[in-house]
């Protein structure tokens, strides 16, 4: 018993409540596994420390510009001609361009000119022509009085247009559709100089779409129209 008490000598080691003795080939062991587990803990957290940026990043996330709405001839003409207008040195070849040739961001290949034509055609009015004669001219209080006249008759030519065939919904949708992209060119000017009156503006085009109906989808979830309330709303619209 002595020889081998010396050929395994006894470790103690005191703990809080016991004392316990252990082997030292025991507790070198225990020493080693200690060591192997406190390396595994550590290469567990240097890859969490790598992994945990990648995944708490958002899924997908990247920079995307979202693409504006193509603008309408008209209101894009309007806005090109009255910014060149207000320059120190106005180029009027830059207006008359802006009014006679596509832009490009615009929908379609109409000219804000060919539209105001149709239009014009179709209300018996002569506002595309008074705009090309006030470049002609060169009359800057001309142009704006000329383009605003007939930006306003173009919206309310559209909103007049719908209330007369709430029976086709297609052909409502178009003119309410093409009155909104018309008013856009009012809606920047009107925003900075009366937010209160672009607010209850904003909350009339919301009636007129509401107030147009719909058909639903094979019959199903159809919505009459509301020609009074859309007459309404039309009336606070109207400029």
């Amino acid at each position: 018993a002595a020889g081998l008490r010396e050929e395994r000598p006894l470790v103690c080691k005191v703990y809080k409540r016991q004392r316990k003795c252990l082997p030292m080939r025991f507790r070198a062991r225990r020493d080693r596994r200690s060591g192997q587990t406190r390396s595994r803990l550590a290469s567990t957290a240097v890859a969490l420390g790598l992994a945990l940026p990648a995944v708490m990043m958002p899924v997908g996330a990247s920079a995307h510009i979202v693409t504006e709405e193509p603008w309408e001839p008209v209101a894009d003409a309007y806005r090109s001609m009255t910014f060149f207008a207000n320059l120190a040195l106005v180029n009027w070849d830059l207006i008359r361009k802006a009014y006679e040739t596509p832009i490009p961001a615009t929908a379609g290949t109409k000219t804000a000119k060919n539209v105001l034509t149709e239009i014009d055609a179709k209300a018996g009015t002569g506002h595309a022509q008074a705009i090309a004669e006030a470049v002609d001219a060169q009359g800057i209080p001309g142009l704006y009085a000329a383009a605003s006249r007939a930006v306003s008759h173009g919206v309310r030519y559209h909103l007049d247009a719908a209330g007369k065939m709430l029976d086709r919904q297609g052909e409502v949708a178009k003119h309410v559709r093409e009155a909104e992209a018309l008013y856009r060119a009012f809606d920047g000017f009107i925003r900075q100089a009366d937010p209160a009156g672009c607010r209850e503006v904003g909350r009339a085009w919301l009636v007129v779409t509401n107030s147009i109906g719909s058909e639903g989808v094979a019959g199903y979830a159809e919505v009459a129209a509301d020609p009074e309330r859309l007459a309404e709303a039309n009336g606070t619209i109207a400029v």
